[in-house]
Protein backbone atom coordinates (compact mmCIF):
# COMPACT_ATOMS: atom_id res chain seq x y z
CA UNK A 1 0.00 0.00 0.00
CA UNK A 2 0.92 3.60 -1.20
CA UNK A 3 0.18 6.39 1.61
CA UNK A 4 0.83 10.05 0.80
CA UNK A 5 0.84 12.00 3.93
CA UNK A 6 0.48 15.46 5.40
CA UNK A 7 -0.51 17.62 8.22
CA UNK A 8 -0.79 21.11 9.40
CA UNK A 9 -2.78 22.69 6.20
CA UNK A 10 -4.32 25.26 8.54
CA UNK A 11 -7.54 25.77 5.85
CA UNK A 12 -4.79 26.20 3.37
CA UNK A 13 -5.64 23.60 1.20
CA UNK A 14 -3.31 22.15 -2.38
CA UNK A 15 -4.34 22.13 -5.53
CA UNK A 16 -5.64 18.55 -6.25
CA UNK A 17 -3.76 18.20 -9.08
CA UNK A 18 -0.19 18.90 -7.23
CA UNK A 19 -0.84 15.83 -5.00
CA UNK A 20 1.06 12.60 -5.98
CA UNK A 21 -1.10 9.58 -6.62
CA UNK A 22 -1.20 6.91 -3.67
CA UNK A 23 -3.87 4.20 -2.75
CA UNK A 24 -4.50 6.41 0.57
CA UNK A 25 -4.16 10.08 1.28
CA UNK A 26 -3.51 10.83 5.03
CA UNK A 27 -4.16 14.20 6.56
CA UNK A 28 -2.85 14.15 10.16
CA UNK A 29 -4.46 16.84 12.26
CA UNK A 30 -4.66 20.79 11.90
CA UNK A 31 -6.81 20.57 8.60
CA UNK A 32 -9.24 23.95 9.41
CA UNK A 33 -8.64 27.41 9.48
CA UNK A 34 -7.49 29.50 12.61
CA UNK A 35 -10.01 31.70 11.52
CA UNK A 36 -11.85 32.82 8.39
CA UNK A 37 -11.08 36.23 6.44
CA UNK A 38 -13.36 39.36 6.11
CA UNK A 39 -16.01 39.36 4.95
CA UNK A 40 -17.07 36.36 6.02
CA UNK A 41 -16.27 36.83 9.64
CA UNK A 42 -19.18 39.02 9.86
CA UNK A 43 -21.50 36.84 7.54
CA UNK A 44 -20.85 33.04 9.11
CA UNK A 45 -20.79 33.47 12.72
CA UNK A 46 -19.70 35.35 15.71
CA UNK A 47 -17.16 32.57 16.97
CA UNK A 48 -14.46 30.51 15.66
CA UNK A 49 -15.77 27.00 15.90
CA UNK A 50 -19.25 28.30 13.91
CA UNK A 51 -16.26 29.80 10.72
CA UNK A 52 -14.65 26.56 10.68
CA UNK A 53 -17.67 24.48 11.10
CA UNK A 54 -18.77 26.76 8.06
CA UNK A 55 -15.52 26.24 6.41
CA UNK A 56 -15.72 22.90 6.53
CA UNK A 57 -19.05 22.35 4.99
CA UNK A 58 -18.34 24.15 2.22
CA UNK A 59 -14.72 24.13 1.59
CA UNK A 60 -13.03 20.86 2.51
CA UNK A 61 -15.85 18.69 1.68
CA UNK A 62 -15.94 20.01 -1.82
CA UNK A 63 -12.03 19.81 -1.84
CA UNK A 64 -12.19 15.96 -0.98
CA UNK A 65 -14.92 15.20 -3.65
CA UNK A 66 -12.19 16.61 -5.85
CA UNK A 67 -9.17 14.97 -4.96
CA UNK A 68 -10.75 11.59 -5.04
CA UNK A 69 -10.90 12.06 -8.38
CA UNK A 70 -9.29 15.10 -10.82
CA UNK A 71 -11.69 16.88 -13.10
CA UNK A 72 -10.44 16.76 -17.10
CA UNK A 73 -8.87 19.69 -18.38
CA UNK A 74 -11.45 19.60 -20.91
CA UNK A 75 -14.57 17.85 -21.88
CA UNK A 76 -12.86 14.85 -23.92
CA UNK A 77 -10.71 14.19 -21.03
CA UNK A 78 -10.75 10.85 -18.73
CA UNK A 79 -11.44 11.46 -15.14
CA UNK A 80 -8.36 10.39 -12.85
CA UNK A 81 -9.11 8.67 -9.91
CA UNK A 82 -6.41 9.84 -7.33
CA UNK A 83 -7.06 8.01 -4.13
CA UNK A 84 -9.23 4.59 -3.01
CA UNK A 85 -9.31 6.37 0.58
CA UNK A 86 -8.65 9.61 2.26
CA UNK A 87 -8.53 9.36 6.19
CA UNK A 88 -7.89 12.39 8.20
CA UNK A 89 -8.02 13.26 12.18
CA UNK A 90 -8.40 16.28 13.87
CA UNK A 91 -5.32 18.54 15.48
CA UNK A 92 -4.98 21.08 18.10
CA UNK A 93 -5.93 24.14 16.00
CA UNK A 94 -9.34 22.05 15.06
CA UNK A 95 -12.00 23.29 17.79
CA UNK A 96 -14.70 22.59 15.43
CA UNK A 97 -14.06 18.67 14.99
CA UNK A 98 -13.83 18.90 18.71
CA UNK A 99 -17.16 20.82 19.14
CA UNK A 100 -19.05 17.88 17.04
CA UNK A 101 -19.73 14.04 18.01
CA UNK A 102 -17.54 12.31 15.42
CA UNK A 103 -21.12 10.85 14.55
CA UNK A 104 -21.94 14.59 13.31
CA UNK A 105 -18.67 14.81 11.60
CA UNK A 106 -18.56 11.24 9.61
CA UNK A 107 -22.34 11.60 8.37
CA UNK A 108 -21.32 14.81 5.96
CA UNK A 109 -18.01 12.88 4.35
CA UNK A 110 -18.09 11.38 0.88
CA UNK A 111 -17.47 7.79 0.19
CA UNK A 112 -14.51 6.51 1.43
CA UNK A 113 -13.26 9.23 3.46
CA UNK A 114 -13.02 8.22 7.15
CA UNK A 115 -12.37 10.60 10.29
CA UNK A 116 -10.87 8.97 12.74
CA UNK A 117 -10.97 10.16 16.32
CA UNK A 118 -9.80 7.70 18.64
CA UNK A 119 -10.97 5.06 15.96
CA UNK A 120 -10.01 2.63 13.63
CA UNK A 121 -9.91 1.96 9.92
CA UNK A 122 -9.31 -1.19 7.98
CA UNK A 123 -7.92 -0.67 4.63
CA UNK A 124 -6.77 -3.58 2.33
CA UNK A 125 -5.94 -5.35 5.58
CA UNK A 126 -4.14 -2.69 6.90
CA UNK A 127 -5.55 -1.13 10.33
CA UNK A 128 -5.34 2.86 10.70
CA UNK A 129 -6.27 4.37 14.46
CA UNK A 130 -6.05 7.88 14.58
CA UNK A 131 -6.83 10.57 16.86
CA UNK A 132 -6.17 14.66 17.61
CA UNK A 133 -4.08 14.18 20.63
CA UNK A 134 -1.32 16.47 21.78
CA UNK A 135 0.46 18.08 24.76
CA UNK A 136 -0.45 21.98 24.25
CA UNK A 137 -2.60 23.48 26.87
CA UNK A 138 -5.44 24.73 26.17
CA UNK A 139 -6.07 23.90 22.70
CA UNK A 140 -8.16 21.08 21.10
CA UNK A 141 -7.39 17.31 21.95
CA UNK A 142 -5.06 18.20 24.42
CA UNK A 143 -4.19 15.20 26.89
CA UNK A 144 -1.89 15.35 29.81
CA UNK A 145 0.59 12.13 30.23
CA UNK A 146 -2.07 10.70 32.48
CA UNK A 147 -4.74 10.47 30.18
CA UNK A 148 -1.89 9.74 27.59
CA UNK A 149 -1.43 6.40 28.83
CA UNK A 150 -5.22 5.58 29.62
CA UNK A 151 -6.58 6.28 26.16
CA UNK A 152 -3.50 4.11 24.39
CA UNK A 153 -5.27 1.60 26.88
CA UNK A 154 -7.65 1.66 24.18
CA UNK A 155 -5.59 1.32 20.82
CA UNK A 156 -6.20 -1.88 18.80
CA UNK A 157 -3.53 -4.32 19.34
CA UNK A 158 -3.03 -5.27 15.98
CA UNK A 159 -2.89 -1.49 14.47
CA UNK A 160 -0.14 -0.63 11.76
CA UNK A 161 -0.64 2.49 11.18
CA UNK A 162 -1.23 5.07 13.85
CA UNK A 163 -1.91 8.86 12.97
CA UNK A 164 -1.51 11.15 15.61
CA UNK A 165 -1.43 14.38 15.45
CA UNK A 166 0.82 15.28 18.58
CA UNK A 167 4.31 13.79 18.04
CA UNK A 168 5.73 10.75 20.71
CA UNK A 169 8.90 11.93 22.51
CA UNK A 170 11.63 11.54 19.89
CA UNK A 171 15.24 12.43 21.15
CA UNK A 172 16.32 13.69 17.76
CA UNK A 173 13.94 16.81 17.65
CA UNK A 174 14.95 19.46 19.51
CA UNK A 175 14.89 20.14 23.14
CA UNK A 176 13.63 23.30 22.52
CA UNK A 177 10.07 21.38 21.50
CA UNK A 178 10.34 18.35 23.76
CA UNK A 179 7.01 20.25 25.79
CA UNK A 180 5.04 19.31 22.73
CA UNK A 181 6.32 15.39 22.81
CA UNK A 182 4.56 12.97 24.98
CA UNK A 183 6.63 11.03 26.51
CA UNK A 184 3.95 8.37 27.42
CA UNK A 185 3.19 7.75 23.58
CA UNK A 186 7.17 7.94 23.13
CA UNK A 187 7.32 4.55 25.32
CA UNK A 188 4.16 3.03 23.94
CA UNK A 189 5.71 3.17 20.29
CA UNK A 190 8.61 2.28 21.74
CA UNK A 191 7.20 -1.12 22.68
CA UNK A 192 5.36 -1.78 19.51
CA UNK A 193 7.00 -4.26 17.69
CA UNK A 194 4.23 -4.53 15.02
CA UNK A 195 3.55 -1.07 14.21
CA UNK A 196 4.52 -0.41 10.74
CA UNK A 197 4.47 3.58 10.82
CA UNK A 198 3.37 6.60 13.06
CA UNK A 199 2.26 9.33 11.03
CA UNK A 200 2.02 12.50 13.13
CA UNK A 201 2.80 16.63 12.72
CA UNK A 202 1.88 19.83 14.79
CA UNK A 203 6.05 20.92 15.30
CA UNK A 204 6.14 21.99 12.11
CA UNK A 205 9.85 22.53 12.09
CA UNK A 206 10.49 18.82 12.83
CA UNK A 207 9.33 17.96 9.35
CA UNK A 208 11.27 14.17 8.47
CA UNK A 209 11.44 11.34 9.57
CA UNK A 210 12.67 9.46 12.73
CA UNK A 211 13.13 6.24 14.85
CA UNK A 212 11.12 5.04 17.70
CA UNK A 213 12.15 1.59 19.03
CA UNK A 214 11.48 -0.33 15.30
CA UNK A 215 9.01 2.22 14.44
CA UNK A 216 9.63 4.65 12.09
CA UNK A 217 8.13 7.76 12.91
CA UNK A 218 6.99 10.81 10.24
CA UNK A 219 6.51 14.18 11.21
CA UNK A 220 4.34 15.44 7.84
CA UNK A 221 4.05 18.90 8.44
CA UNK A 222 2.79 21.24 5.05
CA UNK A 223 3.86 23.91 6.49
CA UNK A 224 7.08 25.29 8.10
CA UNK A 225 7.64 27.62 11.25
CA UNK A 226 6.03 30.77 9.73
CA UNK A 227 3.43 28.92 7.96
CA UNK A 228 4.62 29.03 4.77
CA UNK A 229 3.32 25.86 2.63
CA UNK A 230 7.32 24.40 1.91
CA UNK A 231 7.12 20.68 2.80
CA UNK A 232 6.75 18.04 0.41
CA UNK A 233 4.17 15.11 1.02
CA UNK A 234 5.56 12.07 2.29
CA UNK A 235 5.25 9.12 0.66
CA UNK A 236 5.07 5.74 2.79
CA UNK A 237 5.06 2.44 1.33
CA UNK A 238 3.69 -0.46 3.66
Amino acid sequence: MKIIATADLHGDLPDPRILPKADVLVIAGDVLPDDYHFPYRDVIGSTRVQRQGWWFEHVFIPWLTEVKSIKPDNLEGVWEKRYKSIIFTPGNHDFFFQAMLPDGIRKRLPNNVFYLSESSETIDGIKFFGAGWNCTRGWAFCLDEESHIERLQNVPKDVDVMIIHGPPYVAAIDELHVHYMSPALGLWVGRQLNLKAFICGHIHEAYGQYQVGSTPVHVVSRKDRNYKDVNKFVEIDI
